[in-house]
């Protein structure tokens, strides 16, 4: 797994996390871990976005949860929550 932080104005990070090459049960516990720290910190949290199978990588999520440019896609096997901003 790695991980990367994109820090923003106002206090804000995007943390993404990449799961290439791991197994379905790695995934699973991954995906158990960052799902667990989201709801863990919903004051601090914007929304969560899982997709393990990589059928959104080309869409600009940042726009859409942080910044509201886009509308909420409807991808197959995505998951997104969204807290607010």
């Amino acid at each position: 797994m790695t991980c990367t932080y994109t820090f923003l104005p106002g206090g804000r990070e995007v943390q993404e996390f990449s799961l290439d090459g791991s197994t379905e049960e790695e995934v699973g516990r991954a995906v158990l871990a960052v799902r667990k720290l989201y709801n863990d910190n919903l004051d601090d949290s914007i929304g969560l976005v899982v997709d393990v199978r990589g059928v959104s990588v080309d869409f600009d999520w940042d726009d859409c949860i942080l910044y509201g440019v886009r509308e909420l896609p409807d991808y197959p096997g995505v998951v997104v929550l969204r807290t607010g901003s």
